[in-house]
């Protein structure tokens, strides 16, 4: 995740705790899964406080996922 054209976070997913299937089976006892559900897993070290002004974007590799400003 960048802050303000600067990298603030980097993840890869080979160091989440559970596998995207186990998550996905755990979820699937709870509620149905559909193509295009999206499943928060939550965040690599890195995480701060959001103020006013900034702008953020997100990435997977060079593919810019989303980009935001904070009001």
């Amino acid at each position: 995740m960048q802050k303000d054209n600067v990298l603030i976070q980097s993840g890869n997913s080979s160091d989440m705790i559970y596998s995207f299937d186990d998550i996905i089976v755990f979820i699937s006892q709870y509620f149905t899964l559909n193509k295009g559900d999206l499943i928060y897993t939550g965040t690599p070290a890195g995480v701060g406080p959001i103020a006013p002004g900034e702008r953020y974007s997100g990435f997977i590799g060079t593919n810019k996922l989303f980009e935001m400003g904070i009001k």
